[in-house]
């Protein structure tokens, strides 16, 4: 923490010694303005939330005052601890029913929790005591629309920007519940209005939208690729986990730069993706041969490809078959090691530098990033790891496999099965119950990294020291206890404690 804040908790401990309550929040609320911690790392958040959760509590342990309580609400959000905030906000609102906003929060920690009945009761709540607050409406929608109850969701959408003409996501969420409705003209209009506002020209939303208008023309003038993607996205949605917390193998050399120096997460656009058969399962299964399908006179056109996080089930951080394929230093089996992440938290710091500048604009970027389990396919089976999904999955497949035999596949579609293209591989890794993060590579910055010959082109997420919760030492590292160590002693000095072990298994 910087000397200011530190001096501002010096300032808030004397403020809790003299029981001076409006003291004490005036100097609390300065601390965590969000303009004045947004840039700051989330290891230097993650203890300043830890301080200032340790003196709310001091104080509320002498006066459970509904303004101290949801405080501890709101700090127990920052830390993830949804429960624990769900208690505080109840607390509230046994004191008080007239406050929007703690039923407003409660809401969206319901969101999070997945009591999605709760959360609408909550958005209904705050939407009554606060009837002109456009992001009430906003999240009751995503409420709504989690449940499936499109309808409801589609009311309160449109009652957002009947409040506020000019908010952007509105507009984006309108357009997507007329995708739902086959309603392409009426979605066109609403991403057309989102790129009429003044949003910077690499606004995430803005950059997002005109990809979706570009897609959804395509839909339109071309009713074989409407039909590939009503399916390519209900295969996304059958693929898609809410389970965030995932297993990364890599090098101790590529840990140490993640780690010790704090470097970016890199995800690989997916034509540089190690293994060169990557992709093809899919392509394979459904009978397409990019090169011959696309073949113009005497070339093909090249089809940009999305970026790929690879990833396991969290459960599986020391594994023997991974610590073989996956987990290496160099050439060498089983010398790197694991890492297990919140990849909830991790996207939520990266979207931090590409938000709107607005704690609630960055939230609905967040919910844009999703991660897929991988199916595992062969002639006979599809296994997702979802059991109740996967005869749907392996029927869509062969919806697609047919439209595919029947029509002419353009670099426009092929671009479009690219989205799921890198989630099926062969039922020989199934053991791996893989987990992906696919990004549209339209949307964001490449780098192109001109060391390799050619170059190659992946993209930068950001730091996971935060987001780290177990680090596991390969069975064939040398010097594991040193190792250990040093990541031990390189997190503690950010005030991190994530669990360290070095893995036994009888590696030969």
């Amino acid at each position: 923490m910087n000397i200011i804040q530190n001096n501002q908790l010096q300032d808030l401990e004397i403020a809790l010694k003299n029981n001076s309550l409006s003291d004490f929040i005036k100097i609390f609320d300065d601390i965590i303005l969000y303009d004045r911690i947004k840039d700051i790392d989330n290891d230097e958040k993650q203890e300043l939330f830890t301080s200032l959760l340790a003196y709310l509590q001091a104080y509320i342990s002498k006066d459970s005052n509904y303004q101290l309580l949801i405080r501890e609400g709101d700090i127990y959000v920052e830390l993830r601890e949804y429960d624990k905030a769900k208690e505080s906000y109840l607390k509230v609102i046994a004191q008080r029913q007239d406050l929007s906003g703690v039923y407003y929060d409660l809401g969206k920690v319901y969101l999070q929790t997945k009591e999605f009945d709760k959360a609408i009761d909550s958005f209904k709540k705050a939407s009554e005591l606060r009837p002109d607050d456009y992001w009430v409406f906003s999240k009751l929608g995503d409420a709504y629309i989690r449940k499936q109850d499109y309808d409801n969701a589609f009311e309160n959408y449109k009652r957002t920007i009947e409040l506020n003409p000019k908010f952007g996501w509105g507009y984006y969420d309108l357009a997507e519940y007329y995708i739902k409705r086959d309603e392409y003209e009426n979605a066109i209009s609403n991403y057309k209005k989102v790129l009429e506002l003044n949003l910077d020209e690499k606004s995430y939303l803005r950059r997002r939208s005109l990809e979706k208008l570009n897609e959804l023309t395509e839909r339109i003038s071309n009713s074989t690729y409407k039909e590939i993607s009503n399916i390519i996205d209900e295969i996304k949605e059958l693929l898609h986990t809410d389970n965030y917390i995932v297993t990364h193998y890599t090098s101790l050399s590529t840990a140490s730069a993640l780690l010790i120096n704090e470097s970016k997460l890199r995800l690989s656009e997916a034509t540089f993706l190690n293994d060169t058969s990557e992709g093809r399962t899919l392509l394979d299964y459904l009978g397409i041969d990019s090169k011959k399908d696309t073949r113009i006179e005497k070339s093909y056109p090249y089809i940009q490809k999305p970026y790929i996080g690879s990833f396991v089930n969290h459960n599986l951080d020391n594994n023997l078959t991974l610590w073989r394929m996956y987990g290496k230093e160099g050439k060498d089996e089983a010398a790197g090691c694991s890492l297990k992440i919140d990849g909830k938290n991790l996207i939520k710091e990266y979207t931090e530098n590409i938000g709107n500048n607005s704690a609630q604009w960055n939230e609905n970027i967040i919910n844009e990033f999703r991660f897929y389990r991988v199916a595992y396919i062969d002639k006979n089976s599809c296994v997702s790891g979802n059991n109740n999904n996967d005869k749907q999955i392996k029927a869509k497949l062969e919806k697609l496999k047919t439209i595919f035999k029947k029509n002419e596949i353009n670099p426009n579609i092929l671009k479009k099965i690219g989205e799921i293209t890198y989630l099926f591989k062969t039922t020989e890794y199934q053991h791996e119950n893989e987990t992906r993060l696919v990004l549209s590579g339209s949307i964001f910055n490449e780098v192109i990294d001109e060391y390799f010959s050619p170059a190659r082109v992946y993209i930068e997420l950001a730091s996971i020291v935060s987001s780290i919760q177990k680090i596991v030492i390969g069975p064939k590292v040398n010097l594991a206890d040193e190792w250990a160590a040093t990541f031990y002693y390189a997190l503690k000095k950010k005030n991190l404690y994530p669990q360290i072990e070095i893995s036994t298994l009888p590696y030969k």
